[in-house]
């Protein structure tokens, strides 16, 4: 099956670079294959594509083959029993327009949240990016509201990832006055866990407090902040909360499930010698049959 995909791309891919500094593309060009090299920014990049420097048909063929896979792929799932992280991101895409900036850091909030919501061009997003950083959720928000201070910002951190910045509940309490911080209650650090399980047959070590790492109660936590707090183990009372809420200082625990999957995902695999082997970007998990790309 995936020698059917691996060899079609092959066939029809062309690697371009992006990337504003040339220093960089001139230091590292010399090391990778590329065969075309850009020094703009994205402006100038959508600019050229409106000059009609790409044929119009070709254009209207990607995009449409591009939406015929965004139809019948985009909205994947699985299904729990607990939680979900994706669903909850669905209910907090109902109420989007109450904050004019997100932003969010490490672990699963970090693949998902960005996969997830749904942006109009005025909320901005803020990440740590590709570092995926633990504890800069808290201090983005404190950035964000010195901005705008009379619209709300919501923050979606996770319960280990905030353990990184706790104290800095106090700047964002004395600081910024309109604020959701969603706290994503997984156990602790589920993207540590999730490797533990896979590659060393469930000897997990310093991923929550069955195993050498104290997390809080943070229901004490924002008590002791003088920030009112909420929790939701349920859709509907996150739906609930997210519905009455309009201005101040709030945040909301989800106990989400611990065993969250992240989807899609490139699979790292070990080899007979133990080595970690990453798969190709169009082998990721969850897989399907390559006919259906066709």
């Amino acid at each position: 099956m995936w020698d059917g995909i691996q060899n079609y791309l092959i066939q029809k891919q062309k690697k371009i670079w992006f990337e504003i500094d040339k220093n960089v593309t001139d230091l590292r060009s010399k090391q990778i294959s590329i065969d075309d090299i850009y020094n703009i920014t994205v402006d100038q990049a959508y600019d050229a594509i409106k000059e009609n420097r790409i044929e119009k048909d070709s254009l209207k063929k990607w995009n449409s083959y591009a939406q015929e896979i965004k139809s019948n792929f985009y909205n994947y799932k699985k299904s729990s029993t607990e939680l979900d992280l994706y669903h909850a991101m669905d209910i907090l895409n109902r109420y989007i327009e109450k904050f004019f900036c997100i932003a969010t850091d490490a672990g699963q909030p970090w693949y998902i949240v960005p996969q997830s919501l749904r942006l109009s061009e005025d909320i901005q997003f803020i990440s740590s990016g590709s570092f995926g950083a633990m504890g800069m959720t808290v201090p983005y928000m404190i950035g964000a509201g010195q901005i705008n201070p009379e619209k709300s910002v919501l923050g979606v951190i996770g319960d280990g990832s905030l353990m990184m910045c706790l104290q800095e509940l106090s700047t964002l309490k004395t600081y910024v006055s309109n604020f959701i911080l969603v706290i994503v209650n997984n156990n602790g650090y589920g993207s540590i866990r999730g490797t533990h399980n896979k590659f060393f047959e469930g000897r997990t070590i310093g991923t929550d407090n069955s195993n050498g790492v104290f997390i809080p109660n943070y229901e004490s936590i924002s008590n002791s902040f003088a920030i009112k707090y909420k929790s939701a183990k349920t859709l509907d009372k996150l739906d609930n909360i997210l519905n009455d809420y309009q201005n101040g200082q709030l945040i909301i625990e989800i106990f989400s499930d611990k065993d969250q999957d992240v989807e899609p995902l490139v699979v790292s695999k070990m080899d007979e010698s133990g080595n970690f082997v990453n798969t190709s970007i169009d082998e990721m998990y969850p897989f399907v049959e390559f006919k259906k790309f066709k």
